[in-house]
Formats: structure tokens, C-alpha cells, sequence
């Protein structure tokens, strides 16, 4: 993919939940990261469990211990240079169940990146150096390959998850084929490919409005009858 990583209209509004997650060609669980907060043992902090595991996200535990069983926490996240930080405020009581969310990254390829040395490190795989971005030489080998599940599995996901993410990377893959043009690889390609398609099934686009993939915010606009 070339180009941001964030959907257009995306920054429209800066929440953190998973469903604002940030796309590109290298991503892993959703470009999102699951937060797990439990009680502590008594007196002492609340515990807190992210997965996939990780040392690209960076915890802050600002959470208080309590007696009892409600639990009133928020969880967020915002960049942080390289990073991405998740935040924990709040309280959650001594008798209470793990409280669990999902929050968005910033960085999918050194998030990316971080998973994989974890799961390496699990498998008793070393590796030396640090993580990070750069651009792929024409020259790589190729050392491993996966094919995923058919795409009408991966809409059937989409739609049933409500995943903006699955929506905005089929979208964006739609502009890697050669119908994009010399906008290949882009949103504005991935557009060409779809405005396209909306023309031969009898949709003109001078009738509606694509902003991204999701529909999420303000931008998109069909009319029942396009559907």
C-alpha cells in the first residue's frame, strides 16, 4: 500500500476503539490490542494483560484498587513518539470480574513487528537488532507464504463483526489491481477501481460520494436505490 495508513475521513474525530484502527499491508490482530484488567492481589495495584503480546504498546496503570465488585475503569490510547500508550484510570474491585476492551495502535508495522519478535521469543527464536520501518528491496526473497481464507469468508467476517478494518483494507486492496491505473496502490486507486465497478452495474458516480471503505463519520453518501 502507498500512502496513509488512516482511512480518509478518519480524522474526523480521535477516538481510540478498535473500530478507528489504522490499516496497511502489514498488520496483525486487527491493528488493535486486547486489554485485560483484573483485581490485584488485596491492597495492591490492578493487574493489566494485553494480547497479543507485545513491547510496542506501553502500559500506564494509573487504575486504584477498591472492595467490592463494581468497576469503573476507562481505557485509552494515543501515540507516543514510536509507540502507542494505553492508559488505565479508574478503579476495580477486590470481588470483581476481569474487565476486558479493545483499543487501537498507531504504528501497524512496528506493532507488526513487535508481535513477531514475541512470538519468536516464545519459540525460542532470537533475534538481534531493534524493529523497525523501511522500504522493501526489489531484491527480498520470499521465505514463507500464506493464502488466506476465500474473500467471501473474510466479507462474511466483515459483516459480521461490523469490521470498519476488514472494509477499509478490501477496499484498499481493490487499488493494487491494475484497474487502478497509475494511482496503484493508493486510496485515490482504490476509488478509480470501485467508481468502476459502481459504473458497470448501473450506479453513475456523479450520483453518490466515496470517502473510504466503512462508512465510518461523515462522507460516504448512496441513496437506498444504489444499494
Amino acid at each position: 500500500f502507498r500512502g496513509a495508513s488512516l482511512p480518509p475521513g478518519f480524522e474526523q474525530k480521535s477516538e481510540t476503539g478498535s473500530y478507528r484502527a489504522p490499516i496497511g499491508s502489514l498488520s496483525v490482530n486487527l491493528n488493535a490490542e486486547r486489554v485485560k484488567v483484573m483485581p490485584g492481589p488485596e491492597g495492591q495495584a490492578p493487574i493489566v494483560q494485553v494480547h497479543p503480546p507485545n513491547k510496542y504498546v506501553k502500559i500506564l496503570n494509573e487504575a486504584t484498587p477498591k472492595t467490592g465488585k463494581k468497576v469503573r475503569l476507562s481505557v485509552g490510547s494515543k501515540p507516543s513518539g514510536s509507540t502507542t500508550q494505553i492508559t488505565i484510570k479508574g478503579s476495580i474491585g477486590s470481588e470483581s470480574k476481569a474487565f476486558t476492551t479493545i483499543r487501537r495502535i498507531e504504528h501497524p508495522v512496528l506493532f507488526l513487528g513487535s508481535v513477531l519478535r514475541e512470538a519468536f521469543a516464545l519459540s525460542g527464536v532470537r533475534i538481534k537488532g531493534r524493529s523497525r520501518q523501511c522500504k522493501a528491496k526489489a531484491t527480498g526473497e520470499v521465505v514463507a507464504l500464506h493464502t488466506s481464507e476465500p474473500m467471501s469468508y473474510l466479507l462474511g467476517g466483515m459483516n459480521k463483526w461490523s469490521s470498519n478494518f476488514i472494509a477499509e483494507q478490501t477496499l484498499r486492496l481493490l487499488g493494487t489491481t491494475s484497474g487502478a491505473g497509475d494511482k496503484k496502490g493508493t486510496w485515490e486507486g482504490s476509488k478509480r477501481v470501485l467508481g468502476a465497478c459502481l459504473d458497470k452495474m448501473g450506479v453513475p458516480q456523479s450520483q453518490v460520494r466515496m470517502l473510504n471503505g466503512s462508512g465510518l463519520y461523515t462522507g460516504n453518501q448512496y441513496a437506498p436505490k444504489h444499494i
